[in-house]
């Protein structure tokens, strides 16, 4: 490979990797707004305790989706492996940590 040809290489690479970057930047920024969404769903539908927990149909993988990915099952079980949300033994969900000012 001669110079001139790793001269052309070098502006795919930087592409390749600014690609790379905005994907990244891309799934983080939904996977902020799944986790906003839920926060706000499960203060809407007032799921404080275990007695008040709610079904969420979102809490499920879907096998036949068509479209972007959801986050939403990923974030949710996120965030009852870190104690903010809490899972009772019937499946439904509620808030544990009340998140003010969620922005």
């Amino acid at each position: 490979m001669s110079l001139s040809e790793f001269g052309q290489l070098i502006p795919w690479i930087f592409l390749l990797v600014i690609v790379y970057i905005l994907s990244r930047m891309a799934i983080q920024w939904r996977m902020k707004r799944a986790f906003l969404y839920l926060l706000r769903d499960l203060e809407k539908k007032e799921a404080f305790n275990p007695s008040s927990a709610v079904n969420l149909p979102y809490a499920k993988k879907s096998l036949m989706q068509i479209g972007f990915r959801d986050f939403k099952p990923k974030v949710l079980e996120d965030l009852v492996a870190n104690g903010i949300v809490g899972r009772t033994s019937e499946g439904k969900y509620y808030l544990i940590k009340r998140m003010n000012n969620i922005q």
